[in-house]
């Protein structure tokens, strides 16, 4: 079998174990616990065949159980050393996230962890700089959105990022105090941080305004990461709307006209289908920004900054060019970087 082929089998197969814990989360605690070292077997020996170094478990749901287990098996297969992981997306509580780091620690060729949009709180939040708060780690991308994160957590990570390897570490959409500011305001002269991505909609202006004079002591490029305004889908709407109203008069009248129906009486009989579906297009619509409320959106980003640090988020700018990153699509934001001149 080719090795992509056969690693893929083993992806699916690892998946298949963790979706197996889930489907069975409601059975007693022993039985759980039977359940975990089963799933640890199970990944050890899919670990020592995978060849694949990078390693996507987000979207599964994975509590704290499962983390738990892939931990044991990361700890136990040292030969496996992934360069990239994605656990974003899951239900990883503290516990998790504790056992998770024990485990990474050992890890010192991961260079991309994802942990975005896990309940990891600010416990958890206090286990993370084991994994690269070692000068050996080769960690240089750390994510962290939507973490519930309050401003201790913040201050414990920014003290210590002196001592990191990271480059890139995504904060947005945490609770970012004028306490929490001022601890990563003061480190970022000294760590080497080339991106901190952060939102504006969890910080005063004056909070904002402190963080991005600081950044003008540093090489780091400050990325905030905010909701698409519903302004901005107004247009749409109106399009859409009017679309269906027309077509809704036309439809009906068009029918009307074929039973031999008067204008009149067409004009009376479209009126209440174009107006359904007019609100049918409203509430669809309105229903796709409550969605989009609970995650990123992406959007243009605009972006002043030297060419090398441009290169280091992978975009290219030039002045203040407003443009897509491809890159930053699957993350599904709108981005506004501010990159004030070193």
């Amino acid at each position: 079998m080719h090795v992509k082929e056969q690693d893929t089998h083993i992806l699916k197969n690892i998946l298949m174990i963790f979706d197996n814990l889930q489907r069975r989360k409601d059975t007693s605690v022993e039985a759980r616990t039977q359940l975990k070292e089963e799933a640890t077997t199970q990944l050890i020996a899919s670990f020592n065949q995978l060849k694949s170094l990078h390693l996507d478990l987000s979207h599964h749901a994975m509590d704290d159980l499962a983390a738990t287990a892939l931990a044991e098996a990361l700890t136990t297969c040292k030969a496996y050393q992934p360069t990239h992981l994605d656990l974003s997306h899951n239900e990883i509580h503290p516990g998790g996230i504790k056992a998770l780091a024990q485990a990474l620690k050992h890890k010192n060729r991961l260079e991309s962890l994802n942990l975005s949009c896990n309940p990891i709180g600010t416990t958890g939040a206090t286990e993370i700089p084991k994994i690269f708060n070692d000068n050996t780690s080769k960690l240089q991308t750390l994510l962290l959105h939507n973490s519930m994160i309050n401003p201790i957590g913040i201050i414990t990570l920014a003290s210590h990022l002196k001592r990191s390897n990271l480059k890139s570490l995504d904060l947005s959409h945490n609770a970012i105090t004028h306490t929490a500011a001022q601890a990563l305001s003061k480190a970022l002269p000294v760590c080497k941080l080339q991106t901190l991505t952060l939102s504006s909609e969890d910080m005063s202006s004056t909070v904002k305004k402190g963080l991005l004079a600081a950044a003008e002591h540093s090489p780091v490029t400050i990325v905030f990461n905010d909701p698409k305004p519903y302004t901005q889908i107004a247009p749409a709407l109106a399009i859409n709307i009017g679309l269906s109203l027309l077509f809704g008069l036309a439809t009906t009248a068009f029918t009307a006209h074929m039973l031999g129906l008067t204008v009149a009486t067409a004009t009376l009989l479209s009126t209440p289908f174009a107006m359904s579906l007019a609100v049918g297009v409203v509430v669809t619509t309105l229903a796709f920004c409550a969605a989009s409320s609970c995650m990123s959106v992406c959007l243009p980003h605009i972006q002043t900054a030297s060419q090398t640090s441009s290169s280091a988020l992978g975009l290219a700018v030039s002045n203040t060019r407003v443009k897509h990153d491809p890159a930053e699509a699957t993350a599904a934001h709108s981005t506004v970087a501010a990159h004030p001149a070193a």
